[in-house]
């Protein structure tokens, strides 16, 4: 994610701020960053994969430095690739007596703080996030007797974990390459990735359907470091490509900035910058007996765009952004 310091604010601030030292406009630049998110919830932040751990229910959130996890934005969740679901801790109670010692495939989330958030029920299996692999590299190699064509392929990520949900990742994008008659198709190893134990090839070509047709070649997983070649029998026709994946717990979060705050999101920076400028400004000049908090009509400017930006963003946040109406997600202390 890249960042920029909260400094960066000072060329759209301190220019209409006259004498204000810089250590005051940071101050009040953090603060109006903070009441911004706060009302909006305007700050959308893909948390990183998190490593399920059998028999541990809670889980911690990571975010930045600076800031904490308001919440998990419902529908934004999931385990290994299957959605879960917010509850109260009431409704689960009610479903399951003994909700905190199930084992199980998770359903059910509870977030119970901003600090973490608790799965129920509580995993049975330990899933180390994989992310999918990158578009394989292709090449070919003179063997074999087969015709010209044009060969279509996917690879997979597999762990050796006893998973009761999907024992690979989802398919990496796709490459492809036209290979010469009596040679045959090879396919280079993805690079080691933690979790990763091996890779699975699926494979296509104009015959069997060009893109999107592929399909498994390889009857089991081939280590990582080796790479593939077709056999001389060309294609098999094997299973799909898999629907699981070996993505742990994924999930996208609100971020509220907090006092130790001191960088912003890059994109989050040049979609709001104005709006917090506004804030910060306004702060600073309704500062009675100050060099730059003389000019009242500037000031009535201020706080009126500070004002009707706030007032904007707790429409949205009510909104979700879509105009539907939301959920709001039950937080339990």
């Amino acid at each position: 994610m890249a960042t920029r310091p909260l400094t960066d604010f000072y060329d759209y601030t301190l220019p209409d701020l006259p004498g204000c030292p810089q250590p005051l406009a940071l101050q009040k630049i953090t603060e109006a960053m903070i009441e911004f998110f706060r009302v909006s919830k305007a700050y959308k932040y893909q948390h990183p994969p998190i490593n399920v751990v059998a028999g541990v229910s809670y889980y911690p959130f990571v975010p930045p430095a600076g800031y904490v996890v308001e919440e998990i934005i419902q529908r934004q969740i999931f385990y290994n690739g299957i959605k879960l679901t917010t509850e109260t801790m009431d409704e689960v109670s009610r479903r399951f007596a003994d909700w905190n010692t199930i084992t199980g495939q998770p359903v059910y989330y509870l977030q119970t703080d901003t600090l973490g958030f608790t799965l129920v029920p509580m995993p049975l299996v330990s899933v180390v996030a994989v992310p999918p692999a990158a578009a394989p590299a292709l090449g070919s190699t003179p063997g074999g007797a087969l015709a010209q064509t044009t060969y279509y392929a996917r690879i997979t990520y597999t762990t050796d974990s006893a998973l009761t949900v999907s024992t690979e990742t989802t398919a990496s994008p796709e490459s492809s390459l036209l290979v010469a008659v009596d040679n045959l198709l090879t396919i280079a190893s993805p690079p080691l990735v933690n979790g990763a134990t091996g890779y699975n090839v699926y494979l296509g070509n104009t015959a069997s359907g060009g893109s999107g047709s592929e399909t498994l070649q390889n009857a089991a997983p081939i280590a990582i470091g080796t790479s593939w070649t077709l056999p001389s029998t060309g294609l098999v026709t094997g299973v799909g490509l898999p629907v699981g994946s070996l993505s742990g717990l994924t999930l996208k979060v609100i971020l509220q900035p907090t006092l130790a705050a001191t960088t912003i999101d890059s994109a989050i920076f040049e979609k709001y910058q104005e709006k917090i400028s506004h804030g910060v400004k306004a702060k600073l000049m309704s500062m009675s007996g100050k060099p730059w908090s003389k000019d009242k009509d500037l000031l009535k400017y201020h706080l009126d765009e500070w004002s009707g930006a706030l007032a904007t963003a707790a429409i949205q946040a009510t909104k979700g952004y879509t105009g539907a109406r939301i959920r709001t997600i039950a937080h339990f202390i």
